[in-house]
Formats: C-alpha cells, structure tokens, sequence
C-alpha cells in the first residue's frame, strides 16, 4: 500500500485547450498539399507570428492532431475535431437575417473558401453540416494523411 501514498510527476506541458487560430493553421497546413513550408511562410500568409504558429501546432500535438514532428496532420483526426467539436469548443450564436450584403460564410470569396466549411459547421443546420463534412472529407483526402 506504500504505491498509493507516493505522488508521481509527470514532466510535460500541460494542455491548455485548443484555440481558434489552431484551426485555421491546420486548415492552411492541409491546403499546402504536401508542399514545403516553414513556420516564417505559415505566420506571413496567416498575419501572424511564427512563435504562434510554434505554439498552435504544439497545442495541435498534444491534442492528437498533429505528428510529434508537427510537420503531418493527422487529417482523420481532424476531421473528427472539425465535425463533433468545433461547435462546442469554438461556439458560435448567429445574429438575426436581415437585409443587407451576405457576410461570415455566405460572402464570396468566402463561400467558396475551405474556412467558410468551418463556419457551416459550427452554425448549420444538419443538412448544411452534412454537405460541408461531405466537402471537408474530399479537401483534406481524409483516407490519406497531410504530409507536409
């Protein structure tokens, strides 16, 4: 019984949840499609700092959502994330329709756009949700892996 009284350290960073630029850095990662990049290439088409990207993709691996290495996105995975939890962890509570331009997801050259997807998921209705995970699954060849 000596086993239960002792405390046990474990020497890792802890998790501290994902954030919403973490998405939208594996959806750019993704849409690469194998291409070479770097942090600095990342960070300068997304406008923001590579230590973020570093750190995005650091929370990313500690979530199961990217290689230890950080250079592959475990596209199964990911999916998985994006169409069960993405609304949870990132909710979103449209504002009324009114008259007006289309906006968020409904706006070109959004619409077309694989980010838009996101949005569909997080504030579709199921037949919306269902076309855009249909759609994320052909994007991202989720039979196969990112390598990056």
């Amino acid at each position: 019984m000596q086993f239960a009284n002792r405390k046990f350290y474990i020497n890792m960073k802890t998790h501290n949840g994902m954030r919403p630029q973490d998405v939208v850095i594996l959806l750019k990662i993704c849409t690469l499609q194998g291409d070479d990049w770097r942090f600095q290439d990342i960070a300068e088409s997304l406008k923001i700092s590579p230590s973020e990207v570093s750190e995005s993709l650091e929370r990313s691996r500690l979530a199961g959502l990217v290689s230890e290495s950080k250079r592959t996105v475990y596209t199964s995975s990911f999916l998985d994330f994006l169409v069960s939890g993405l609304k949870y962890v990132f909710p979103a509570l449209p504002g009324a329709v009114v008259r007006g331009f289309p906006t968020a997801h409904s706006a070109p050259p959004i619409n077309t756009s694989i980010v838009a997807l996101a949005d569909v998921i997080r504030i579709g209705r199921a037949r919306e949700v269902n076309l855009a995970t249909a759609e994320f699954k052909k994007r991202l060849k989720v039979e196969e892996v990112c390598q990056i």
